[in-house]
């Protein structure tokens, strides 16, 4: 999604050029980096790649991957992911700020949101699946732009981050917030580990469903080009 901004930028200008002079223009660029200086850096980062390791083997030990929403299929039975999607209103949006209370992004109060929500899904008796869940699991995609330079670049950057979430159902939301916080910064500083590595050494059950989470948060701030506001995406993987 974020290339498309710099890619219509170029065929814009490309379009210009050929209505202006009949030819097609140069292939130079403006921006200091390109796909193949991100693919050196990752490299870089996954040869020294061991503390990312250790760290993400240990945040997932343990981890429950069964489904938080549904139960699973049935064994033949083909199961396909579901997406929801949630436009904030401007009151919406001023009460998550408010709810933010600067200590917070509004993600992680999203978040948090989220995990409070699911864990009482399942405390509530007949639901599809019983008993309260703790241990809230959820996935959520990253844009994997952090170096500004990157800003202008097309390609494929976008990596999957696990985040792990104990729910307390006596603590009061406060707390849950000040968890999610805390949790999420540790996470995503750690984004850079591929999401298919960690999965290749934790090495969980392989079976038809996604591995390490069954739902992901993707929470959208890219301005569009109409009047929508930013809001969240809440998808069922299935």
């Amino acid at each position: 999604g974020w290339s498309m901004a710099p890619l219509h930028r170029d065929i814009a200008h490309a379009y210009a050029e050929v209505r202006r002079t009949g030819s097609y223009p140069g292939t130079e660029t403006t921006s200091a980096v390109d796909y193949l200086d991100y693919l050196r850096w990752q490299r870089e980062i996954l040869d020294r790649s061991d503390d990312l390791a250790g760290w993400w083997r240990s945040e997932l030990d343990g981890v429950d991957t069964r489904p938080l929403l549904i139960p699973d299929a049935e064994p033949g039975v083909e199961r396909r992911a579901e997406v929801v999607e949630v436009a904030f209103d401007t009151p919406t949006r001023r009460r998550l700020t408010e709810l933010t209370d600067g200590h917070v992004t509004e993600f992680m109060a999203v978040h948090a949101l989220f995990a409070a929500l699911l864990h009482r899904l399942h405390a509530v008796p007949d639901t599809h699946v019983a008993g309260a869940a703790s241990d809230i699991v959820i996935g959520t995609p990253v844009a994997g732009r952090n170096d500004p330079r990157l800003a202008d670049v097309v390609g494929m950057f976008v990596n999957s981050v696990v985040l792990r979430t104990p729910v307390d159902g006596s603590a009061g939301f406060a707390s849950l917030l000040d968890s999610v916080r805390h949790r999420d910064l540790e996470a995503l500083a750690r984004a850079d580990m591929p999401f298919e590595q960690i999965v290749s050494m934790l090495n969980p059950p392989r079976t038809e469903r996604h591995p390490l989470f069954q739902i992901a948060l993707v929470f959208d701030t890219r301005l569009k080009d109409t009047a929508e506001t930013p809001g969240p995406v809440f998808a069922d993987l299935g």
